[in-house]
């Protein structure tokens, strides 16, 4: 049976991975959020947020934001920083929240 914490590990390295797929540019929340449904993390909106959260924290994302077509929104787009291609391509040590599958 997978922990809590496992399974947060492989959320946050599948984030990056799609990440990859798009860089160098961003993808906004609703984004991911159906990238990791597809990939089989279903996870709810305030839980990417606490993901993307631990991901910037490191280094990994920074999120950027940019007036929307409504001027009193905002778009959060996430995009991924050198240091996070540097991690997910295996070239930093080993983060323990972040599961990435090293080939």
């Amino acid at each position: 049976m997978e922990t809590r914490a496992a399974k947060n590990q492989a959320v946050r390295g599948e984030l990056l991975y799609y990440l990859t797929t798009v860089y160098p540019y961003g993808a906004g929340l609703s984004l991911i959020q159906r990238e990791l449904d597809f990939l089989g993390y279903s996870r709810a909106a305030e839980e990417i947020d606490d993901h993307v959260a631990y991901l910037e924290e490191r280094g990994f994302v920074v999120v950027e934001e940019f007036p929307g077509r409504d001027p009193r929104r905002r778009v959060r787009l996430v995009r991924l920083t050198d240091l996070g291609v540097d991690y997910y391509n295996g070239r930093l040590p080993v983060d323990p929240g972040v599961y990435v599958e090293r080939t």
